[in-house]
C-alpha cells in the first residue's frame, strides 16, 4: 500500500503533524523585570484612575484651565501603566510552532491565554534556512530592512537560532526562529536542498 501516500525523508507526507512551543530561559533579572513591571502597572494604573477622578468634578463645573495639568498627569500615568503592562505580557511571552503537511504556522502566546497568530507559509515557499551564524545570513544583513521580519525567537543563542527566507503574500519575508531537530528534519522532507543544519 506505500503508493496510498507519498513518503519522503521518513515521513508519511499526508499525516505530518508536529507543535513545540519556544520558551525564554529564565534568569534572575527576567523574573524581577516581570515583578516590578507587575507593581509599576498597579501603582501607574492607579495614579491615572486618582487623577481621572480629580478631572471629573472640574470638567462637571467648567474649570477646564483647572483640569489642564490633572489631564496632562492622567496621559502621563496611563502612558506608564500601558508601558509597564506591555513589558510584562513581553517577559511572558512564548511563541508556537505548528507544522502540519508542510504548512507552518507560527503564532505568539502571551501570559498563557491570548494567541495571536503570527504567519502561515508553506514549506517550499521557503528558498533557504540556515542557521543565523551562516555566512548566507550576514550576505542578507543588508537587504533585510526592505523585507517583512518576522521574528518568533525568546533566545538570543546563535547556536539555535535560525533564519528562514521566502516570499509570502508577494512580499519578500524573512523568519527568525528557534527550531528544534525535529521540526528541521521536517522541513528537510518538504525541502532537501533548502535547508542547512547546524553541525
Amino acid at each position: 500500500m506505500e503508493n496510498d501516500f507519498l513518503k519522503k525523508g521518513g515521513f508519511h507526507l499526508m499525516d505530518n503533524f508536529h507543535e513545540e512551543v519556544v520558551m525564554k530561559d529564565k534568569t534572575t533579572m527576567d523574573s524581577l523585570l516581570y515583578v516590578l513591571s507587575y507593581i509599576a502597572m498597579i501603582v501607574f494604573g492607579i495614579l491615572a484612575l486618582f487623577m481621572l477622578m480629580n478631572i471629573l468634578p472640574l470638567l462637571l463645573s467648567g474649570q477646564f484651565a483647572m483640569a489642564i495639568a490633572p489631564a496632562i498627569l492622567l496621559v502621563a500615568f496611563g502612558g506608564l501603566a500601558y508601558l509597564a503592562y506591555v513589558t510584562r505580557n513581553k517577559q511572558s511571552t512564548e511563541y508556537e510552532y505548528t507544522f502540519t503537511n508542510g504548512e507552518l504556522d507560527v503564532a505568539a502566546v502571551i501570559m498563557n491565554n491570548k494567541r495571536k497568530k503570527l504567519l502561515s507559509a508553506n514549506a517550499k515557499e521557503f528558498e533557504s534556512i540556515a542557521p543565523v551564524s551562516d555566512d548566507s545570513y550576514k550576505r542578507l544583513a543588508n537587504s533585510m530592512k526592505d523585507m517583512k521580519v518576522y521574528k518568533a525567537f525568546r533566545n538570543n543563542d546563535v547556536d539555535r537560532l535560525y533564519y528562514g527566507l521566502f516570499n509570502h503574500d508577494g512580499v519578500r519575508s524573512i523568519l527568525l526562529f528557534e527550531p528544534s531537530e525535529e521540526l528541521l528534519n521536517m522541513f528537510k522532507a518538504y525541502i532537501p536542498r533548502n535547508i542547512k543544519v547546524k553541525g
